[in-house]
């Protein structure tokens, strides 16, 4: 039988029998994971194209933030290598500045503040979609909208955070301490720890979002159970680093609009599904099948539907 390469990434019927989850199973949890990335891939820049519309009013405002509050980002933007080989950075900047500028100013704004409120509930439904993808598990498309909506009150919890956390790390980097004393070393000590912990809450998220949509908890047991995950399942969090800075260079390095559209099509697709599929699978250990055990033992049937666990 003939076998055609769409057909092999986006698992149609047309030339081919989809892979099952039988077919990709290698017990080798990195083999697992490029199977199933390939195999989804095309699904996977869809949802993300998605994804990416609705968060880039939030992507335009950290712009806007730096150009507003660091010299050296303005001057970075005025350098002609950089505007030869990021021409949609200069773009999306100056066009944002301009409508910040004009009497559609509000237009602009209320772009931002709708981005940021949809945000984590947006984030949720779409780690929905991750994480069924992650255990080869049907999803349509319109379960990101849905689950965005059931997890609507911790979505936004969790969003708001991740926003205040990034614009934070902004803040911090285009900062910086002159002269000699304790003052200037405790300055840089609290700025090198800010990013430090920072590069653990981006692991932490992972977990966070994947638990939101998988179990009915607390959020301060939420954030519990993620620094735990961070420690114990710490080579896979070093490897969704490693991923992640290999995305970054691939995207970011390389020049002219390839890099605009790697952003969607590599490195939310690679990056994301890599931190829900690595952290899905203690999750699943530690969590969802001594909760099903539990039910098991009392008789309780287990909707897919519903929260697995409440506490």
């Amino acid at each position: 039988m003939k076998k055609n390469l769409y057909d092999y990434f986006y698992g149609t019927k047309k030339n081919q029998k989809p892979l099952t989850k039988e077919d990709t199973a290698s017990g080798n949890r990195f083999v697992e994971f490029w199977k199933i990335y390939f195999r989804k891939f095309f699904k996977f820049i869809t949802v993300n194209l998605v994804y990416t519309i609705f968060t880039y009013p939030l992507f335009c405002g950290a712009l806007v933030y730096l150009v507003r509050h660091s010299e050296g980002f303005l001057k970075m933007l005025s350098d002609e290598a950089i505007i030869s080989a990021f021409p949609w950075l200069a773009v999306m900047t100056t066009g944002s500045i301009e409508i910040l500028s004009s009497n559609f100013a509000w237009v602009g704004y209320l772009l931002f503040g709708i981005a940021a409120l949809l945000y984590g509930p947006l984030t949720a439904g779409y780690f929905y979609y991750l994480r069924n993808s992650a255990r080869e598990e049907h999803v349509w498309f319109s379960d990101v909208y849905t689950k965005a909506k059931k997890n609507l009150k911790q979505g936004l919890l969790f969003g708001i955070l991740d926003l205040v956390i990034v614009y934070s790390l902004l803040t911090y980097a285009i900062s910086y301490a002159t002269g000699e004393g304790a003052a200037v070393n405790i300055y840089q000590f609290t700025k090198y720890l800010a990013y430090f912990l920072g590069i653990l809450y981006f692991i932490m998220r992972f977990y966070i979002y994947t638990m939101i949509v998988t179990f009915d908890i607390t959020v301060m047991k939420t954030l519990k159970n993620s620094v735990i995950f961070l420690v114990a399942n710490l080579p896979w969090n070093l490897w969704i680093l490693v991923i992640t800075v290999a995305a970054t260079v691939v995207t970011f390095l390389i020049n002219s609009i390839a890099s605009f559209i790697l952003f969607p099509m590599l490195y939310l697709t690679l990056v994301h599904f890599a931190g829900v599929y690595y952290a899905y699978w203690p999750i699943d250990k530690y969590m969802i099948q001594p909760a099903l055990a539990e039910k098991a033992a009392k008789g309780e049937n287990s909707a897919e539907e519903e929260p697995l666990f409440k506490d």
